[in-house]
């Protein structure tokens, strides 16, 4: 059985002539422990289909038709109380600015152990802490008892970004969705993510939604990939496959754009 389905989806946003269509039609499938990717340009539909997954998708767009199942229950019939359980719990995701990601008034420590506690309330204080500090440590940041204290705003991109992968992490989900994680980093932190992604992916087998513009990244993470143009999916398979012998001229317009800043 899938652990993720989307079927014929569709997200709207109203225009000046009616809705308009800004995911049209999208389906796909991830299996147990697979890591699957959506690579396309920016505003091709990546995000919206991803934030779908947990019913975020901003106002005044809207989900207007489609099926999304997470291992076997429909997603777009919970209750807010039952998606608020699956949010950070069961799927989790990381977005695209870790500087965002953060509330600037709490430290990261604290931020960490409100999530833990959310989803595990038998935890207390003490148990969340050393939790938080044992998923710092699996993210391979330096002092993290020093982190732990640390205003978001005293610390690097590279490190808000390996801290929200902790947090990711840190209620054992069985879905993480990665949108753009690396886009805001360096050169060098980013293969350094790369890396530390692909790490706990081996070590926790999880599943993972992996979404990209640049088929560089697809190509190191991902088994399978869906090249999204115009909020459709124009192209599904392998990524070996569609890089080696992509068949459509978008898929081809991408990757020869990987080339040419090679």
């Amino acid at each position: 059985m899938s652990l993720l389905k989307i079927e014929n989806l569709e997200v709207c946003f109203p225009g000046p002539d009616g809705l308009l269509k800004v995911v049209d039609g999208v389906s796909f499938e991830i299996a147990e422990g697979e890591v699957f990717g959506i690579v396309g340009e920016s505003g091709s539909g990546k995000t919206l289909t991803a934030l779908s997954v947990l019913k975020l998708v901003p106002y005044p767009g809207r989900i207007a038709s489609g099926q999304i199942s997470f291992k076997g229950e429909d997603i777009l019939s919970m209750s807010e109380e039952s998606l608020r359980n699956i949010r950070g719990s069961k799927i989790s995701m990381v977005f695209q600015e870790p500087a965002a990601s953060f509330d600037p008034v709490f430290t990261v420590g604290s931020q960490l152990v409100e999530a833990i506690r959310i989803h595990r309330p038998q935890a207390n204080a003490r148990r969340a802490r050393d939790i938080a500090l044992e998923y710092l440590e699996k993210t391979h940041i330096q002092d993290p008892e020093r982190v732990f204290g640390e205003y978001p705003h005293r610390l690097s991109g590279g490190m808000k970004q390996r801290i929200m992968i902790a947090m990711a992490l840190v209620n054992s989900p069985d879905l993480i969705i990665l949108d753009e994680p690396t886009t805001a980093l360096d050169v060098t932190i980013q293969a350094q993510v790369l890396d530390l992604l692909c790490e706990i992916r081996e070590a926790e087998k999880l599943s993972m939604l992996f979404i990209s513009h640049d088929f560089g990244v697809i190509k190191k993470m991902c088994g399978r990939v869906a090249v999204m143009n115009k909020g459709k999916i124009v192209e599904t398979g392998a990524t070996s496959r569609i890089i080696d012998s992509p068949k459509e001229a978008y898929t081809i317009s991408l990757i020869e754009s990987v080339k040419a800043l090679s």
